[in-house]
């Protein structure tokens, strides 16, 4: 993740993890990408296509930092 470090979530760190990737995604200028509303639902063909881009990239780095064990769980 560009020399940024942090431990990967287990079934202790929550809230340690959660500020880490907030601040991860913010980097990246994805933070918006955890609201939950954020999907459009009336833009066109290109916007969603850049939505879902963002969104496949956050998935990513999120995904990149969970231990084995919560992996599974996603």
């Amino acid at each position: 993740m560009g020399g940024i470090k942090i431990d990967k979530l287990t079934k202790t760190n929550f809230h340690e993890w959660r500020q880490h990737m907030k601040m991860v995604l913010a980097l990246r200028d994805l933070d918006d990408m955890l609201d939950e509303d954020g999907k459009p639902t009336d833009a066109d063909a290109r916007q969603l296509a850049v939505w879902m881009l963002r969104d496949t990239k956050a998935s990513a780095i999120i995904g990149l930092t969970l231990g084995s064990d919560q992996l599974e769980n996603v």
